[in-house]
């Protein structure tokens, strides 16, 4: 919507005429006319009571708080990435702040960049203290996302806050956000389409919907199973956590995901062991696992998903390994988890290793 649109129509909202408008201003009615009819525009000085009139704020009226178009939004993110990239995580961050603050109102993007500023987060290997300062920053962005208009955002919102206040111990607000979310709907819009593609003998288009989820269902998966894991071994039915471990292991591998999946249940269950050795082996495993690019294209399930993908997606995922290194080496040293691990020498000459390979690219 254009300035002349939002005066024209906030000052018919609020039964003004443009004498009106004039007289408060201390201007001439021709030159307000020209404004709505997109002749000229208000004078700068102009436009703080010129809001306060129309009982709006500038931003509004100089059209800051448009909607951006997902072509718009997917441009920011490839801005901040780079950003993050080239300048480092505080950059891209202020970067990303800088964009939500031009456009306050424009919930896509808030979701977006929030989204992209965690996952940028966890692959900087920055340092503990300042990493839990951006976590209390993205809380922040969260809620505000959660506070929003857009019932999909505000759950999206939800779904992300729910982990950060348990992780807080507070169990109390983790509910409250809970209730709030919608009864999931039996049906699968996406199943349901693709049904319409397979009758119409679209079966790419059908095959590509199914691809992605059975994609989505296999990390869901194996999400429950390390969980179900790492319940077992708290309740003492180790046996039961061994068995689920190597089944998490062995769905990896069945479904095709990329090889360092294999190794996060057995890492998680040595963990609790305080199995050193043990540790230690799959910690190298998944260092290896970051040096081979997960290749969807050898797993039949995916082909469609493959031949879909525009370039820049499929090089981002042959490099996700490297992207994600200096996210893991953090995590190894700030994980207190690990803690029986960091006097190691093999264990720190992993780090040293990988360190190096980080500096190098």
């Amino acid at each position: 919507m254009s300035i002349a649109q939002i005066l024209r129509e906030k000052r018919k909202e609020h039964h003004l005429t443009q004498e009106q408008v004039a007289d408060y201003l201390g201007v001439s009615t021709p030159a307000v006319s020209k404004w709505e009819s997109g002749a000229s525009c208000p004078d700068l000085s102009l436009v703080a009571p010129l809001a306060r009139l129309l009982k709006t704020d500038p931003n509004t009226l100089l059209c800051f708080k448009e909607e951006l178009t997902e072509l718009e939004i997917a441009d920011c993110l490839i801005e901040i990435s780079d950003c993050a990239k080239t300048r480092g995580y505080e950059e891209a961050f202020s970067l990303a702040l800088a964009k939500i603050r031009e456009y306050p109102n424009c919930m896509p993007l808030l979701e977006n960049v929030t989204v992209t500023l965690e996952g940028l987060l966890m692959m900087s290997g920055i340092g503990k203290t300042e990493r839990e300062a951006y976590t209390k920053q993205l809380t922040a962005l969260y809620e505000q996302a959660a506070a929003g208009n857009d019932p999909a955002i505000r759950e999206l919102a939800i779904f992300m806050l729910v982990p950060k206040y348990i992780a807080q111990n507070d169990f109390e607000k983790a509910q409250e956000l809970i209730d709030q979310l919608s009864t999931p709907s039996e049906l699968d819009r996406r199943l349901v389409q693709a049904q319409l593609f397979l009758a119409e003998e679209k079966y790419a288009d059908a095959a590509l919907i199914y691809e992605r989820k059975a994609l989505s269902c296999a990390n869901m998966l194996l999400g429950s199973l390390l969980q179900l894991a790492e319940i077992a071994w708290k309740e003492n039915r180790t046996k039961d956590a061994a068995v689920i471990a190597s089944l998490h292991t062995q769905a990896a591998k069945l479904l095709g995901l990329w090889d360092f999946n294999s190794y996060v249940a057995p890492l998680s269950l040595a963990l609790s062991e305080r199995d050193a050795a043990e540790c230690l082996s799959l910690i190298k495993s998944l260092f290896e696992a970051c040096d081979t690019p997960w290749d969807m294209s050898n797993s039949p399930l995916y082909f469609h998903m493959t031949a879909d993908a525009a370039p820049e997606k499929q090089d981002t995922r042959m490099n996700y390994g490297k992207r994600i290194l200096p996210g893991l080496i953090a995590g190894l040293e700030q994980d207190e988890r690990y803690d029986f691990l960091l006097e190691n020498e093999e264990f720190q000459k992993l780090l040293a290793q990988y360190k190096e390979e980080v500096q190098a690219h």
